[in-house]
């Protein structure tokens, strides 16, 4: 669903994404590209979208990015966004 996916500016790509129900983790790596270069890799464990309880984290990339990961409650939602728009 996300492989090579192409995502304008300000806007959202949803889709559901199955696990393992047996495995304790669910590892996958996001490489963020734009204008045809590498800006960074993330890894994300898929499975801390099923904690009970929401928690959100952010990360400054150290470079022109920064990430928000909210997850829990059956949902895991990933925001890029660039240090200059704010």
């Amino acid at each position: 669903m996300f492989n090579d996916a192409v995502i304008a500016p300000r806007t959202v790509k949803a889709g559901r994404q199955e696990i393992n129900a047996k495995s304790s983790s669910a590892m996958s790596t996001m490489t963020i590209e734009q204008d045809g270069k590498d800006q960074f890799a993330m890894r994300i464990n898929q499975w801390e979208a099923m904690a009970d309880e929401e928690e959100s984290k952010e990360q400054d990339m150290n470079n022109d990015y920064k990430v928000k990961v909210k997850c829990g409650k059956g949902t895991l939602v990933v925001a890029i966004s660039n240090k200059r728009d704010g």
